[in-house]
């Protein structure tokens, strides 16, 4: 996917936590104001405040029209601002799936071991109801899908294929169909060359114990240490607010370009709602909501 609009980041600090579990940026949507602007919303530039030894850039947009198609807003809940990013059905008049998106481009020079973020997130109850659509959703297998963390390897010029980077990994929401139990996913896939493009890197894990917590505040945590083969390790978990930690995965997978290491990390996108246009369809045409709340983001050091 490409790189949708430009942001001025919100309210941040750089802090540290306990020596084992070091902070090395974070924010909230404390004191934060948005800034329309035609192909995206940007926040106000005095509170940018991401280290440039992290991020060359971060930003916000939606692949369609908004506010008709999708929107970025900051409310209010339990008397805390918050990010809620929202759909309301695909842009008929784009090229690309209409999305609410917040990419973190890395420094040029970053080529970090490891890759840890963290932040709070709200999934509208009323999200629940894509259980009720009669098809699978499933970014693989299925021509419908639901993405809700993502992460994007280096494009390499000399290949053919995806222009937006060599291979990613994914967090998504899934269910089989006839069947209404959602369910978590976590897969890689390659996207370039155009050969192998959406070829799996390994095959998808699906965790269907912990439950999806729709209308529940809770923490997710995407823990990447980059490796070929099993050198690599993803650890994803949730913690509902007042709960204990439930981990989703934890694995030992391919997390560069398999042989390819010299391709770094291209962008990363922690904040994001995908779906399909006939997911957007139903779930619209069912006068639905579709918008997930964050706040409290965190990117650690280990």
């Amino acid at each position: 996917m490409i790189l949708l609009g430009v942001l001025d980041l919100f309210s941040c600090s750089k802090s540290s936590t306990t020596p084992a579990n070091v902070v090395l940026f974070q924010t909230d949507f404390t004191n934060v104001q948005l800034v329309p602007s035609p192909n995206y919303i940007g926040f106000n530039p005095s509170h940018l405040d991401i280290p440039a030894s992290l991020a060359s850039d971060c930003s916000i947009g939606f692949a369609g029209e908004h506010p008709t198609y999708a929107n970025a807003e900051i409310v209010s809940d339990n008397d805390r601002n918050v990010l809620r990013g929202s759909l309301f059905g695909d842009d008929p008049n784009v090229g690309g799936v209409t999305r609410f998106q917040m990419d973190i481009i890395p420094a040029s020079n970053l080529n970090l071991s490891v890759y840890h973020f963290s932040h709070r997130m709200f999934l509208n109850s009323d999200l629940a109801y894509l259980s009720q659509f009669p098809n699978a959703i499933n970014e693989f297998g299925a021509d419908d899908w639901t993405i809700l963390f993502e992460m994007w390897n280096q494009f390499n010029p000399d290949w053919d294929g995806d222009a937006s980077g060599s291979c990613r990994w994914d967090l998504s929401l899934a269910k089989e169909a006839g069947t209404s139990n959602m369910f978590w996913v976590l897969s890689g896939e390659y996207m370039q060359p155009a050969a192998s493009q959406f070829k799996k890197l390994w095959d998808p894990l699906s965790n269907k114990t912990v439950s999806v917590p729709f209308g529940k505040w809770f923490t997710l945590d995407f823990y990447m240490k980059r490796g070929d083969g099993t050198n690599g390790q993803l650890i994803v978990s949730i913690q509902l607010d007042g709960g204990t930690k439930q981990v989703l995965f934890n694995t030992r997978q391919s997390t560069i370009y398999p042989a390819h290491p010299e391709l770094k990390m291209e962008h990363i996108s922690p904040f994001k709602l995908y779906m399909s246009p006939t997911l957007m369809d139903f779930m619209s045409g069912n006068g639905k909501n579709m918008d997930v709340m964050y706040n409290d983001f965190k990117w650690y050091q280990n």
